[in-house]
């Protein structure tokens, strides 16, 4: 697999930019808009995000849903992180061509024959994946897509944990599920997923700490009452990085499957703990340029609601390029807008405008590709390897 040093791709597979790969001040002469990742920023949050669930006693799984780049997840690897979590059966497929050894956990229920079929092809080439179950149908259809393989696939149980987005709601189904897992001959139970998301963005302290006490009984409770299915040594996984304090204080989970710690963004911005302080900083940003300034208090760019997403309403945050005062606002498909207060000055013609991003998920999955920067130089144009998948 490509890194830093070796090249990418042939240049024509590399966008616009392609030429300014290497370039001291290539950050600053983009064809626009274009997705940047600061180096030094990702490179501070993984080590820190590594350390932090080391000296825990935990494991780290970073989620691959998050930033969809091989290249960031090699580095991941190198930091500690005991496997990937994926999102998607196409995310798995992405990391097991490029890491065939690497320890996968498909976080998302797949249920369909041909999603469970594409999982257990992955397997059965010897790449370890480990997939959720909450229902007695999927199993059935994963049994039958295991029939005849020489293979035993390793499963979680998946819990509810007050999303109401998939998982066992009751004890009695966990239990019900786990014993027929135990009658499955090429299926074995690992442990349980306890996956609670809600908690990513509660940014009032308290509130978080309470919201955290409600999950962390329903774990206990499922805990216990599967202590005699379960093996040992024992995994729990789930966690998230806006939880990742309570997480790595309770003891409850031994992996933690954060994500947004690597690039961050405007969602985790309220995010802080009880001293004040918060261990990760924003490396992902979008560069605009921009398009128009014939008026007194507005000037419009080039990247609208195609080139950012956001869904808790926080808009994108300018920290280069524009007044600190000025505000962004993605306001059609193409265009944004740059608002300023009376008396502050707004960018010119052809400025270029750099942006934390609202919501990093599904804004990287807007893109080809990650425009790698240190300083004003250009080092590297890494390709989105999950994008759509």
């Amino acid at each position: 697999m490509t890194t830093l040093n070796e090249g990418m791709k042939q240049e024509a597979d590399l966008g616009p930019n392609a030429g300014l790969v290497g370039a001291a001040d290539g950050r600053t002469r983009l064809a626009t808009p274009s997705l940047l990742l600061d180096l030094d920023a990702l490179e501070a949050n993984l080590a820190e995000g590594a350390r932090l669930v080391r000296e825990a006693g935990l494991r780290l799984r970073p989620h691959f849903k998050a930033h969809k780049s091989l290249e960031v997840l090699r580095l991941q690897l190198e930091a500690g992180a005991c496997g990937v979590a994926v999102a998607t059966i196409g995310e798995a497929e992405a990391v097991a061509a490029a890491f065939p050894t690497t320890d996968i956990l498909v976080t998302s229920i797949l249920s369909s024959p041909i999603q469970l079929a594409r999982a257990v092809a992955i397997f059965a080439n010897r790449v370890p994946l480990t997939l959720a179950i909450d229902s007695r149908d999927q199993l059935k259809t994963l049994s039958q897509c295991l029939a005849g393989k020489n293979c035993q696939m390793n499963v979680l149980i998946d819990v509810d944990m007050g999303r109401g987005r998939s998982g066992c709601v009751t004890v009695s189904e966990a239990i019900k599920l786990a014993e027929m897992i135990e009658a499955e001959p090429n299926i074995s139970l690992a442990g349980l997923q306890t996956y609670a998301g809600q908690l990513s963005h509660v940014t009032d302290l308290e509130k978080r700490s309470d919201t955290y006490e409600i999950f962390a009984s329903r774990v206990v409770l499922f805990r216990e009452a599967l202590a005699s299915h379960l093996p040992r040594p024992l995994k729990i996984t789930g966690g998230s990085t806006g939880s990742m304090q309570l997480d790595l204080a309770s003891g409850l989970l031994t992996e933690l499957q954060c994500g947004s710690y690597a690039i961050m963004d405007v969602e985790y911005l309220p995010l802080h703990h009880r001293d004040g302080t918060w261990p990760f900083v924003p490396a992902l940003s979008v560069l605009s340029t921009v398009l128009s300034a014939n008026w007194d208090y507005h000037v419009t760019t080039d990247g609208g609601d195609k080139r950012f997403q956001n869904k808790y309403g926080h808009e994108p945050v300018i920290v280069r390029g524009a007044e600190p005062a000025c505000r962004y606002k993605p306001v059609s498909d193409e265009h944004g807008r740059i608002d300023a207060p009376d008396g502050i000055p707004l960018p010119a013609v052809g400025d270029s405008v750099e942006c934390i991003v609202s919501y990093c998920d599904p804004t990287i999955n807007l893109y080809d590709a990650y425009h790698v920067v240190r300083d004003d130089a250009l080092l590297a144009i890494w390709p989105i390897d999950g994008r759509g998948r």
